[in-house]
């Protein structure tokens, strides 16, 4: 299953842009926060939020005899 990273400055503006990019609502997706990020002080040293999401696979078809 592919695996993407993404960041942004808060985890759930990371999330947003991980869903749009993939094209997936939510619930269709695993999400791993990588780091939550920092705003440093007064703005020096921070860093971004960043998340990895995996799509999750559809459940297959059952096949009936």
């Amino acid at each position: 299953m592919e695996e993407l990273v993404f960041s942004a400055a808060d985890v759930e503006e990371a999330i947003a842009a991980g869903l749009e990019s993939l094209g997936l609502p939510r619930e269709q997706v695993e999400i791993e926060i990588l780091d939550e990020g920092s705003h440093g002080i007064l703005g020096i040293g921070g860093r971004p939020a960043r998340v990895r999401l995996t799509p999750i696979a559809p459940p297959s078809p059952i096949e009936t005899a």
